[in-house]
């Protein structure tokens, strides 16, 4: 009996350590397919309670990402939470490491606009922006990665705002359209059209003069984003009402003044901006769609041995395609009218010079193939 018995133990205890094996591989695995999350929960709670001076940068910097994260999920949780950070913030921003403080715009950039959040903004949280936006410690090229970094948030933050910090927002910008550094110029002027593309409503005049502004940057790259910019909110906003001949909008009025600002500037710049602005001009603002047209290679498909109807629907296709070759013609006539009467004299002259006319030849070709115009 003690010689089974032993003989019993020894299965028994070999059993048990296949069992042993077999779970320690299944963790093994189980840490392997979710190594990321673990390893970083480890890290998340180790650096949280490290109180050591000697910490390297890399462990304060995942804190400190640790931090704005914390602060955008308790607001998704209850957005009331929020305004008791805002002290927090505040030194946050004044933070002497400028990578620390782009994670920090970065944060408020989710906090306005996350989806399925809403977090209204007030005087203190408005107070936040326009501390950043004065923040000058240094000049250098770090401070230049948090002013772009607040211009790629504020577009979306606006869209989610309304009321009366949404100008404040706005002034903002407009400032950043003026910066010294020309990468900031460029990410703002992107983010002013994406803006005004959004919602027309929120562009004053200010603003708009801003933009035409940067027209003659002394960056060509700027220049040219700009003036896209500005021909395709005319064309969208203007030229699709004055091409169907019918009045303006109220709110759609501040974007005639881009026009004759453009024309002012126009001797201004050089010759690759103004070949720019004839192609951008011919087809953002007097262009017509005809994506959705007959045309007449489509028409004349047809085979000549094929019966009456097939010629009749010909017929029809070619009537069809003469009356919206008049109506496109018409709408182009009425959008070169409504220009021309936004120009003064010598405006008229230099517009009709170089986009009608033109020296060598004509600039706007759906024009020059009319004759009667």
């Amino acid at each position: 009996n003690e010689k089974s018995w032993g003989k019993m133990e020894k299965v028994l205890n070999n059993e048990m350590k296949q069992e042993w094996n077999e779970a320690a591989r299944e963790k093994r695995a189980k840490d392997e397919r979710g190594g990321d999350k673990l390893l970083e929960k480890e890290k998340w709670l180790e650096w949280l309670e490290d109180k050591d001076k000697k910490n390297t940068k890399e462990k304060e910097e995942y804190r400190y990402q640790l931090k704005t994260q914390l602060i955008v999920e308790l607001q998704r949780i209850d957005a009331r939470y929020v305004a008791d950070l805002i002290p927090h913030l505040h030194c946050m921003l004044e933070d002497g490491d400028n990578d620390r403080r782009v994670i920090a715009v970065q944060m408020f950039g989710e906090i306005f606009s996350a989806p399925g959040t809403r977090v209204d903004l007030n005087k203190d949280w408005s107070s936040l922006f326009y501390f950043l936006d004065k923040k000058k410690k240094c000049l250098c090229c770090c401070c230049m990665k948090v002013r772009c970094k607040m211009c790629e948030c504020l577009d979306k933050v606006v869209q989610k705002q309304a009321g009366t910090f949404v100008n404040e927002l706005l002034g903002h910008l407009i400032r950043r359209l003026r910066d010294f550094d020309e990468g900031v110029r460029s990410v703002a002027v992107q983010k002013a059209f994406a803006i005004g593309m959004s919602d027309e409503s929120l562009l004053d005049k200010a603003f708009i003069d801003a933009l035409v502004d940067r027209v003659v940057d002394t960056q060509p790259a700027i220049r040219l984003q700009a003036i896209e910019s500005c021909l395709r909110w005319f064309g969208k906003y203007v030229t699709t009402f004055w091409g169907e001949n019918s009045g303006l909008p109220f709110y759609n009025t501040v974007f005639l003044s881009i026009i004759p600002k453009l024309v002012d500037q126009f001797h201004r710049l050089d010759l690759p901006s103004k070949l720019k602005i004839e192609q951008l001009l011919e087809t953002h603002v007097v262009g017509i769609d005809s994506g959705n047209k007959p045309t007449l290679s489509a028409s004349f498909s047809v085979e000549k041995d094929e019966d009456k109807d097939e010629e009749i629907d010909i017929t029809r296709d070619m009537e069809q395609l003469s009356k919206d070759d008049d109506k496109d013609f018409s709408s182009r006539v009425n959008i070169l009218l409504g220009i021309l009467s936004l120009l003064n004299e010598e405006q008229k002259k230099v517009f009709m010079q170089y986009f009608v006319i033109g020296k060598k030849r004509v600039s706007i070709q759906p024009f020059a193939s009319h004759q009667k115009l």
